[in-house]
């Protein structure tokens, strides 16, 4: 099984949007379930797929239809008090070394993954959020390795050595956290999503186009009266 980079070019995941697992690679190290997953996100209206990495180990996902209780920048959120458990490693805000790493593999920086690569990807996302190093992931941390992996190469030399100094100060690449809920209201295991808001300049050019457009129209219904 290979992982193709997450979608990004879906449409957006939403709170209130329902979510299935639909396939889940369980490769991992120490007994521990670890890798991408598909998941069929249903908004109502339209249904798509997204693929995902948990970012919460201490929390079980099964086979049911959920509800995304929120979209956020915190892992273990709970959506009715919109509070999480300090006192479990990992849980409080997205670190940004996950949102950055996640996000170079969205965009398709690190390729395609096996089944392997998917385990040690998953085990350094969980590592990075401070919720214990949970496998081994020696080969991609140890340069002298044959195996030795891009993305910890990418996240020593380009995030540590740039992004902290001067990359970007808010910590945010377009990474979110999907805080899932049960029929009950119970937390599930949160999994990641990139969805990045366009930029400031983006929004404008899009508005400035659309404002154009509709002066023409006006001025093309003019023309006709």
């Amino acid at each position: 099984m290979v992982a193709a980079p997450a979608a990004f070019a879906t449409p957006y995941v939403d709170a209130g949007d329902s979510i299935t697992l639909s396939s889940a690679n369980w490769t991992g190290y120490s007994g521990y379930g670890a890798g991408i997953m598909d998941f069929k996100i249903a908004d109502g209206t339209n249904k798509f797929t997204i693929g995902t990495f948990c970012i919460q180990d201490n929390v079980d996902i099964g086979w049911s239809t959920y509800t995304i209780g929120k979209v956020s920048d915190i892992v273990g959120l709970n959506p009715a008090t919109n509070t999480f458990n300090s006192s479990i490693a990992g849980e409080g805000s997205l670190q940004g070394s996950v949102n950055w790493l996640y996000a170079q593999y969205s965009t398709g920086r690190f390729g395609t993954l096996d089944s392997s690569q998917q385990a040690d990807f998953q085990n350094l996302l969980w590592d990075l959020q401070g919720e214990g190093t949970l496998g081994s992931f020696s080969t991609d941390t140890d340069p002298t390795d044959p195996n030795y992996s891009a993305w910890y190469d990418a996240y020593e030399n380009d995030y540590l050595k740039n992004n902290l100094a001067s990359g970007n100060p808010s910590g945010k690449w377009g990474t979110e956290v999907l805080n899932i809920v049960d029929s009950c209201g119970n937390i599930e295991q949160n999994q990641l999503v990139y969805q990045p808001v366009p930029e400031p300049s983006t929004l404008f050019l899009l508005g400035a186009g659309l404002a154009c457009a509709l002066l023409l129209r006006r001025r093309s219904k003019t023309r006709n009266i």
